[in-house]
């Protein structure tokens, strides 16, 4: 739910921006949404190079509307792999998974817990 609300809040950032609805924001509007609604998300790492993210390393200034949601769906589906790991392991961020735990912690995430329970 609260994912849902960082989304909507993200693509109405992304609107606030694009004044023109032009599809495009510029690399550092891209980067002060980012910032701003997914830093949670975020490692200091990738904040210091979201604008090189948002320019494809070439040199771009402008961010369409379907990179922006790509990035947003990649950061999304990092935290929910995150999710079904520490389910696997209890919380243990060290521990290995063996594909058994991998498939029973996915099962229990997705909400198939009412057939067999997690």
């Amino acid at each position: 739910m609260l994912q849902d609300f960082h989304e909507e809040y993200a693509v109405e950032a992304f609107r606030r921006y694009d004044q023109t609805g032009s599809g495009f924001i510029t690399a550092l509007d891209f980067q002060d949404i980012m910032i701003n609604i997914k830093s949670h998300l975020l490692t200091d790492e990738v904040k210091a190079n979201l604008v090189a993210a948002a320019s494809g390393g070439q040199g771009g200034k402008r961010v369409s509307f379907p990179y922006f949601m790509a990035f947003n769906s990649l950061l999304n589906n990092m935290e929910l792999i995150k999710r079904i790991y520490l389910n696997a392991t209890n919380g243990n961020r060290n521990q290995e998974v063996t594909k058994g735990m991998l498939s029973a912690a996915v099962m229990c995430q997705f909400s198939f817990s009412h057939f067999t329970p997690c």
